[in-house]
């Protein structure tokens, strides 16, 4: 409590704090359930008419009471206070300080006799410091002086070590506290000495300056052809599950806004989120008096966009990060909410992107595919505009949207609360200099959309719409042969796709595409967009104009025949897919991010999850665009598999596997005794299974299907043609298919939803490839000896068990390599086949001379004399101190013990012996276990004993 109140007061002062720190692990749920009731009593007499103060008050507390429970957490974690390390490792500071002082005293003081006994210069007297460390010593003699001298030096060689050691260790926490996004992301050189006000005064025009807007007759066209709903002066209220999706979809620990709350303490404290919602109501019942001014403030994180010299750096080559308030992103979630509602199925059916149930960018790659493989299959003319807006999301003016806005139909409600608000953002810039962080001066947004919430991208959607219907209206669109016939169910007609801002557009002569720029220009200059010509490109397919006319029209540069491809969403193209160009960048990408991901000091399990969570989705998505694909699939199996190729051996470089460890080991379950990585083969066949899928099933597709049905009849290649041969390699082929009504059914059941069906035949491939993997690894005479059941060998073990360590995986690289090399047997041990073939004539017996035994992994690790006297013991006693400590730790258990020496631990509930000796009437010669637990509210004794042993002697 006397933590919260005096955050809560430093918190009242100021809404441009510093972020609530992550506590290390979970967070306790009696600790927010504490910090609950602690906002409910403080915040119970709060008045809600004065909706500013409201939320200002709200925001501060649950600010404090965030930091309350995180430094209460902290505390709880670390628990003993001199086992701190930073305590400690300030304690070896100071250790070192105070050594270096002696030592040189004493070396000044040698100094100085040496120059007295040759006469040279002066006599002086000894130094005060020297009589100070002599008096501390009680040196008398010179060879007590010599051997202070020396025994300090070990001392201070004994410290630096330490600190070394807790310096590394800090490092290494850091990093894995940190997590998998700081280790993956590509950084360049630290931005110190940006220039923020520069970087401000090159963003004040665009998004700083209010824009003129007028309604032109292309606008006005467009809106009276909007099925149009007449605004109401109120809307719906929005459901209790439209709000608990809201909140879900919250990111709990994203880089938070000017006010350092992250979105996990509105998440998971009831009383906050329930006291936020009321707000929201009454914002939007009365926006101007219930939004407080910081509530719409942001900073925006300048991040250089590439790697040069950061004195080069001019301010447009800083990539804006907007980082905006939680509270500020969940009022304009209920405002993206409302305009949901009213917009309902009138949303532009040409743009692919925040379509419910559409997956955009595999939508639009396969309707784009489409049309270009059809006009390539009839030898059809077609012309193609890759469009590309200057800095689009910023650029749009505020008058465009509010009048768009109103267009739809948003009640006025809304479109007031939409007003304030936009009224009321501003951002600072931020970076470094000096190592200290800079800001710059407010920017009021009079200008643009400020990204970082849901509301932006559905009213930039909204507000391109007008060019969507131009198109539609003006130009003549490309419309299928396929699909034409007698027996078909009509033509594709396509004539623009829409994802966000990029755009592409199809006509069938030369005139309609120049007319189509010319509109594009002019009703997007209108709504305050501008195309950027130099990221825009022309492609004509079957024209005898194609590499006669211009290179050039308006700028905008015509692609040949040569090799210039273009990058359309996140792929580059020249017709189709160029396969070869995009694997190879997508591939060198991933292979840099997995590079970072093993190369540095996070745990074994945070290196997996990020090499399964960023690296394999850049290649499934570039595995995804592949619709009608050039070349043989057989080709790009063969492109997967010299990837996980080149994985083994990054493995192999960063210490995590030995080259003759088992390969299939790494992909087999974490819960089995794997290490749960996943296969880029194996993701290839079931990124073309989610394909196929969404294919097969969406029924604005029937003209594509048939499409890659024709081409698969004709044996060139197509997306069906790919999943039939991923269900022949995994012998599915008579337990999928798809009826004529476009559902998917798998074994007996019949799917209706593309990602429903996608999921059945990926658990039916995983299923496959993890009993195959596990199999091979199995099946190895050695390294699958681990594998035994207790059946087969009664000696076994039991795997589930044996291998929680690896599941959980919080362990270095070097240290499961090495677990695994004693395992498997991959370590170069005299017996080893490897040694023998490097050595042919050299004795198999141990090396330490420790008898007639073979030096193999089993006889060094468990049984080998040499070693069983210390590091055998030290094995022993580290495992014991663990289950010591775990015991302590269940039972309550304060007391400071010296694990070096017997000794019993004696509470009212329970009784623990460590290493001593037990008292029985009968004489036993073994007499001393490990431990002792006497539990006496359960009246149970557990006797615990650990071995050094291999485990097929347990």
């Amino acid at each position: 409590m006397l933590r919260f109140s005096r955050f809560f007061r430093v918190a009242l002062d100021s809404h441009d704090r510093r972020p609530v720190g992550r506590p290390e692990g979970v967070i306790p749920k009696v600790l927010l359930e504490i910090g609950n009731a602690v906002l409910l009593r403080e915040l119970n007499n709060l008045p809600t008419s004065n909706g500013r103060r409201y939320i200002s008050t709200l925001n501060a507390a649950v600010y404090a009471i965030a930091k309350a429970i995180a430094a209460t957490a902290d505390e709880l974690r670390r628990g003993d206070v001199s086992r701190d390390p930073k305590r400690r490792l300030k304690e070896l500071m100071d250790a070192r300080r105070s050594r270096l002082s002696v030592i040189s005293a004493l070396t000044l003081e040698l100094r100085r006799r040496k120059a007295s006994r040759q006469r040279k210069g002066e006599l002086r007297r000894p130094s005060p410091k020297f009589l100070e460390v002599a008096a501390a010593y009680k040196i008398r003699r010179r060879g007590d002086l010599s051997r202070v001298l020396r025994k300090t030096k070990d001392e201070l060689h004994v410290i630096q070590l330490e600190i070394r050691k807790l310096e590394e260790d800090q490092r290494r926490k850091l990093v894995r506290r940190k997590g998998i996004s700081f280790v993956a992301l590509e950084r360049f050189d630290s931005p110190t000495g940006v220039p923020v006000e520069a970087v401000r005064r090159y963003w004040e025009p665009i998004v700083g300056t209010n824009y003129p807007f007028e309604v032109s007759p292309e606008l006005e066209e467009w809106s009276k052809t909007l099925r149009s709903n007449p605004s109401s002066e109120s809307s719906l209220s929005l459901t209790e599950e439209a709000w608990k999706t809201l909140f879900s979809k919250v990111k709990p620990w994203k880089a938070t806004g000017p006010d350092g709350i992250q979105g996990f303490w509105w998440k998971h404290l009831p009383e906050a989120r329930t006291r936020l919602v009321s707000w929201c109501l009454m914002a939007l019942r009365r926006p101007r008096r219930s939004i407080p001014t910081w509530l719409c403030q942001g900073r925006i994180v300048l991040i250089p966009k590439k790697k040069v010299h950061l004195g080069t750096l001019g301010p447009g080559d800083y990539r804006p990060i907007a980082c905006l308030n939680t509270c500020y992103k969940i009022l304009t979630g209920m405002i993206a909410g409302h305009i949901s509602q009213v917009v309902g199925d009138r949303f532009p059916g040409s743009q692919v992107a925040l379509r419910k149930g559409v997956w955009g960018c595999t939508h639009a790659q396969i309707l784009d595919q489409t049309v270009v493989k059809d006009a390539e299959r009839h030898k059809k003319e077609l012309h193609m505009l890759w469009v590309d807006m200057t800095k689009a999301f910023d650029s749009l003016h505020h008058g465009a949207i509010k009048w768009t806005v109103r267009q739809w139909g948003v009640s006025s409600d809304v479109r007031r609360l939409l007003s304030t608000v936009m009224m009321l953002q501003s951002v600072r810039y931020c970076g470094f200099s000096d190592g200290r962080q800079v800001r710059s001066r407010r920017l009021k947004i009079r200008n643009g959309l400020m990204q970082g919430d849901t509301l932006s991208p559905l009213l930039f959607c909204l507000a391109i719409a007008p060019v969507s219907a131009w198109i539609t209206s003006h130009t003549a669109p490309y419309q299928t042969t396929t699909g034409s016939g007698p027996r078909s169910d009509g033509p594709l007609t396509v004539s623009h796709i829409f994802y966000m801002d990029d755009l592409k557009v199809y006509t069938v002569d030369w005139e309609s595409l120049n007319k189509a720029r010319e509109g594009i220009t002019l009703v997007a200059g209108q709504l305050g967009l501008k195309l950027n010509k130099s990221k825009c490109a022309i492609r004509s397919l079957n024209t005898p104009e194609l590499g006669v006319g211009p290179n050039e029209l308006d700028s905008i540069p015509i692609l040949g025949r040569g090799q210039e491809v273009y990058k359309y969403l996140g792929a580059e193209q020249t017709d189709l897919i160029c396969i070869s160009e995009m694997w190879d960048r997508v591939a060198e990408q991933a292979m840099g991010v997995a590079r970072r991901l093993f190369s540095s000091s996070l745990a074994v399990r945070q290196k997996v999850n990020g090499y399964n969570q960023v690296v394999i989705p850049k290649l499934k998505y570039a595995f995804s665009c592949i619709v009608f694909g050039t070349g043989r699939f057989s080709s790009l199996r063969m492109r997967a598999r010299r990837f996980d190729r080149e994985i083994r051996q990054l493995l192999e470089e960063t210490h995590l596997r030995f080259r003759h460890s088992c390969a299939a080991r790494l992909y087999v379950e974490k819960e089995r005794g794997g290490l749960g990585m996943k296969l880029v083969e194996e993701e290839l066949e079931r990124s073309i299974v989610y394909t196929w899928c969404y294919l097969s099933s969406h029924t604005d597709f029937l003209v594509s299907y048939e499409l890659a049905e024709r081409l698969r009849a004709s044996s060139k290649r197509s997306i069906i043609s790919d999943f039939e041969a991923v269900m022949a390699a995994n012998e599915l082929q008579n337990r999928v298919s798809r009826s004529i009504l476009a559902t998917i059914k798998v074994d007996s059941q019949t799917f209706y939803a593309a990602t429903e069906a996608a999921r059945a035949i990926s658990k039916l491939i995983r299923e496959k490839w993890s009993s195959r993997h596990f199999n091979e690894w199995k099946g190895k005479e050695v390294a699958g000896r681990v594998l035994k059941d207790c059946g087969e060998i009664p000696t076994g073990i039991c795997v589930k068990d044996s291998f929680l360590w690896s599941a959980k995986g919080w362990v270095s690289s070097e240290v499961l390599r090495n677990v695994w090399g004693a395992q498997e047997a991959s370590l170069l041990t005299k017996s080893s086949a490897a040694y023998r073939a490097l050595n042919p004539g050299a004795a198999p017996t141990c090396r330490m001379q420790c008898g007639p035994y073979h030096e193999t992994a089993e006889h060094v690790v468990s049984a080998c004399s040499h070693w069983r006297s210390n590091i055998m013991v030290e094995r022993h006693d580290e495992v014991a101190r663990v289950l010591y400590s775990a015991i302590r730790k269940k039972y309550g258990v304060t007391v400071t013990v010296n694990t070096y020496r017997p000794h019993v631990v004696e509470l009212p509930e329970v009784v623990i012996q460590w290493n001593d000796t037990i008292v029985t009437s009968e004489v036993l010669q073994h007499n001393r276990p490990d431990l002792l637990v006497w539990d006496k509210r359960a009246e149970r004794i557990w006797i615990i004993e650990i071995s050094v042993s291999w485990f097929t002697r347990i």
